[in-house]
């Protein structure tokens, strides 16, 4: 197991998001999450956003940080247990960097984002 992937394991664990198994927590793996399977050069920085029933908002949160100068960058959502369609807005952005993170309930926005971090693959993290 990958440190990437051990950290997240971690959080989770500590977390009380549950089992976990090679890797995978909430059913996804952090290799799949970022499609790096280590292969490809972290991005220099990971923007964190915990989003919660926000499908009417999400949308246009990811489209100001996708409109930044910088491009080299990875967003981070963490979808906390939404009961609404705010993962399906965020995955439908269909953008490499986007990188969704489904809670399978709410945690709380300071747990929400210590998943997301968990799971930052950039020289700088910002939540």
């Amino acid at each position: 197991m990958n440190a990437n992937i051990s950290c997240l394991v971690q959080a989770c664990e500590n977390l009380g998001l549950g089992d976990h198994v090679d890797g995978r927590c909430m059913g996804r793996s952090v290799d799949r999450l970022h499609g790096r399977g280590g292969h490809m050069k972290a991005p220099a920085i990971s923007v964190v956003m915990a989003a919660w029933n926000a499908e009417e908002t999400v949308g246009e949160a990811v489209r100001s940080i996708l409109g930044q100068t910088f491009a080299d960058f990875e967003l981070i959502v963490v979808d906390d247990g939404s009961e609404d369609d705010t993962a399906r807005v965020v995955a439908g952005f269909g953008d490499d960097r986007i990188h969704l993170i489904a809670n399978p309930r709410n945690l709380g926005l300071a747990a929400a984002l210590n998943v997301g971090l968990a799971a930052a693959q950039g020289g700088l993290s910002h939540a």
